[in-house]
């Protein structure tokens, strides 16, 4: 999947013409969802036991720390153009390619799924608490995105302090969230139950969401409550990824309950912002 991945990434520089970039770019995002399915399930069989919530904590830092990255390198593109930018992320692709081709062990697979991917989405159905892993997934991946997706603009309509920009203050908000993972990893590996964490977190969140939009992102009152809710949300993917492997019913279908959790993700990131705009024009 790495190969997949990064084949595009040198490509479409070289083909200006915006088909071509349409193109690659559709390629790249199929070989990311590659990664993004299979890193997970791989970590499942690499880690066991105790360390598990550590791992998975550390993978789940990856969304945050990258919209991080990506908004303070804004300024690269005025600098470099988007085909340098472009050429800079298929070096890190290509060598990140490298490094799991180096470092992962290719005697450890994932086990090979029961029957036809039907069958195994309709064991994963009768099971219910994988689907229900998903719902959640969703549901985090769409309040999380309908507060992030908006947040440069509503910054910029009133910054608590002169010379500080939007995108650095979403970058520390959205950054709280790896904090999340991480301080996520280390309960769960205290004994501290996946269904427990995600109530917590949900409850937050909701409190969280209601005074944000409630105070209009003004002043550092809303700074405030955005990093708290960026950090709260972080809590919830790590929770998830940790009861998926145990959630299915037999090993094999672990993967396919990883590629659910990844579509229920994508589906907030297309919903939620969606949502919040279409309730700030009907309500304000």
């Amino acid at each position: 999947c790495e190969k997949l991945f990064c084949a595009p990434c040198p490509r479409a520089p070289c083909w200006p013409a915006v088909p071509w970039v349409l193109g690659m770019r559709v390629h790249e995002g199929v070989g990311f969802q590659f990664v993004v399915v299979a890193a997970p399930a791989l970590l499942a069989v690499l880690v066991r036991g105790r360390l598990l919530p550590a791992a998975m904590s550390a993978w789940s830092t990856f969304m945050p720390l990258g919209l991080a990255s990506a908004l303070l390198g804004a300024p690269l593109l005025a600098q470099w153009g988007w085909q340098g930018v472009w050429w800079l992320g298929a070096g890190l692709a290509i060598a990140f390619a490298g490094l799991v081709l180096v470092t992962v062990p290719r005697t450890e697979t994932c086990p090979a799924a029961p029957g036809s991917m039907l069958a195994g989405l309709a064991q994963l159905w009768r099971a219910r608490l994988p689907m229900l892993l998903a719902l959640l997934f969703a549901l985090f991946a769409t309040t999380y995105f309908a507060v992030f997706g908006f947040l440069p603009l509503l910054l910029r309509q009133g910054l608590p302090a002169a010379g500080v920009g939007e995108n650095v203050l979403s970058a520390v908000a959205i950054g709280a969230s790896a904090l999340g993972n991480v301080f996520a990893g280390a309960l769960l590996a205290r004994g501290v139950r996946p269904a427990s964490l995600c109530a917590v977190a949900f409850a937050l969140l909701a409190g969280c969401s209601i005074l944000f939009f409630g105070s209009e992102a003004s002043g550092w009152w809303g700074i405030g409550t955005c990093v708290v809710f960026g950090a709260v949300a972080g809590l919830i993917p790590t929770a998830l990824l940790v009861a998926a492997p145990g959630s299915v019913p037999s090993p094999g279908l672990a993967g396919l309950l990883m590629g659910l959790l990844m579509q229920a993700n994508n589906v907030g990131i297309v919903v939620g912002p969606a949502l919040a705009g279409s309730l700030a024009t009907r309500v304000g």
